[in-house]
């Protein structure tokens, strides 16, 4: 079911980001932040369930952490996701408190950018927003 917002009295699918990461205590964060620029969330706190839901819902962008500390590792998970004709149009962007190595890894999975946390909101939206945008038009 999608989750619709009336604009201009049209009804347009609120596009869907997928964060996957085990840090709880971030959610509410990302869902706040992200719903202020009418951006719905998914969560999910380690990659096989994130990877099997982006392959039935395909969100419009996915937020990778790096650092999973149950399966594999979100760069694993990336490569796995570009690999794969379901979800590699999807971009994903790698989101860690993880060092350069990490990100290097990231970006050579596949990953299109990468969020250093902790984050600017106003950085975090717009970079959101531009992915968003770009898998809209």
């Amino acid at each position: 079911e999608c989750l619709k917002l009336r604009s201009q009295d049209r009804c347009m699918v609120m596009p869907t980001v997928l964060v996957i990461d085990d840090d709880v205590s971030l959610y509410d964060l990302i869902e706040n932040t992200l719903s202020m620029i009418q951006v719905r969330c998914e969560f999910f706190n380690h990659a096989e369930a994130g990877i099997a839901f982006a392959k039935q819902h395909q969100p419009h962008l996915i937020l990778m952490d790096l650092l999973l500390p149950k399966g594999i590792k979100g760069w694993e998970a990336i490569g796995l996701l570009k690999a794969d004709a379901q979800t590699k149009h999807i971009p994903v962007i790698a989101f860690t408190a993880g060092t350069g190595h990490y990100i290097k890894q990231a970006m050579e999975s596949g990953a299109s950018e990468f969020i250093v946390k902790p984050f600017s909101i106003n950085q975090f939206q717009k970079t959101v927003m531009q992915y968003i945008g770009a898998t809209q038009q």
